[in-house]
């Protein structure tokens, strides 16, 4: 997302851009865990990934949900991850509209398919308070434990204890086979703007929230008596080192990166903003906090993100993989060859990312100029 301008809805305004409801006494770790029992019956899960759907007040539902419908036919899904920025400038109907599609979904024989989201830099600008939003997210997800196959009203996965660390949603999905943790998924919020004193710039995951994941993050180790735990992080703006990776790339001078895929498409900003990535056409925070890391310290495999639109670029940085989703839709600015979304089969006995062995990634294209898919397998 190129603009750096500041783009505050009623929402934003009531509550704040970064910090969420302060509810007093910090939450045990356990409230920040959904227990999804989704290896029971199964050998691998699919992941897919969407991101910057941008719902508005002049989006064409129809059509985008038809298009929306058809990503998931193509890919066939466990559970849907978005990324952020569902929303830019919207109101309380394209909320219940969206949301209510992702709780409307089930596979071919009826399993559910399971959603959560994180929150993009715009999700908090909209007509509507903040606040509502994550009411819904919440009411979707009603049970603290999933049990696989069983039927519920509604799959979201989504929690927020609504404590004082910074951000919303920050959260953990332990995938299990019933009596241990298989992989875990982690959402974070990059937050929204900052003001440096000069200019709005984009937020960044903040120091508490890292301490916060390497708390969450050891609670379960410690509770199930295991060393490490496979994991998968989201989040919406990039970290730095999807910049040092690319920069890596850019001047033939790999040092941390193993291999890489994709582009960097975005046009570098020629004003003064380069402050993290910006002249490389990466639009990151504005510092980094030490969460990639972290991430690496505690089992992380991959960290995945939204946010520059035209961007697709990852690389397996310093053993973390680490970039870009697809864009999803043609909401905002998109390219045709570039929006669609990514997916993940994370496998049961082999739960590292390591060569091909715990994992397979594509990346799903679904054109609107010609309503054709593309299956690309990213390359090992």
């Amino acid at each position: 997302m190129r603009s750096k301008k500041l783009f505050l809805g009623l929402g934003s305004a009531l509550v704040g851009l970064a910090v969420s409801a302060c509810s007093g006494a910090a939450p045990e770790k356990a409230a920040y865990i959904t227990e999804l029992n989704i290896f029971q019956n199964k050998e691998s899960v699919r992941l897919m990934q969407v991101t910057d759907i941008h719902w508005h007040a002049g989006t064409d539902m129809v059509e985008q949900v038809n298009y929306l419908n058809k990503l998931v036919e193509l890919v066939n899904p466990d559970i849907i991850v978005s990324t952020g920025d569902n929303f830019l400038g919207g109101n309380m109907d394209d909320i219940n509209t969206l949301f209510g599609w992702f709780n409307s979904l089930k596979k071919a024989d009826g399993t559910p398919i399971y959603w959560t989201s994180t929150w993009g830099n715009h999700d908090r600008s909209g007509i509507y308070n903040p606040d509502y939003l994550s009411d819904l997210l919440l009411g979707s997800s009603k049970h603290h434990s999933y049990t696989y196959g069983n039927e519920y009203e509604s799959y979201g996965l989504y929690k927020d204890p609504r404590d004082d660390v910074h951000g919303r949603g920050n959260s953990v999905i332990n995938l299990t086979d019933g009596t241990k943790t298989i992989w875990q998924l982690y959402c974070v919020d990059s937050n929204s703007d900052w003001y440096n004193g000069s200019y709005y710039d984009y937020d960044c995951i903040h120091e508490d929230e890292v301490e916060w994941f390497k708390e969450v993050a050891k609670y379960t180790r410690e509770k199930e008596g295991r060393p490490s735990i496979p994991s998968i992080l989201y989040e919406h703006i990039p970290l730095f080192q999807v910049g040092y990776a690319y920069k890596e790339v850019k001047d033939n001078a790999l040092d941390k990166v193993t291999y890489s895929w994709g582009e960097v498409r975005e046009s570098p900003n020629d004003g003064d903003f380069a402050k993290a990535w910006d002249n490389y056409g990466i639009y990151s925070g504005y510092k980094d906090t030490g969460m990639f890391q972290a991430a690496k310290e505690n089992g992380v495999q991959g960290i995945f993100c939204g946010h520059d639109h035209i961007n697709d670029f990852y690389a397996q940085y310093d053993g973390v993989y680490i970039g870009y989703g697809q864009k999803t839709g043609n909401q905002l600015y998109y390219n045709t060859n570039c929006i669609g979304a990514k997916y993940i089969d994370l496998h049961k006995n082999t739960p590292v990312f390591d060569g091909r062995m715990g994992y397979d990634m594509h990346v799903q294209l679904l054109d609107y100029a010609g309503n054709q898919s593309l299956d690309q397998e990213v390359p090992a």
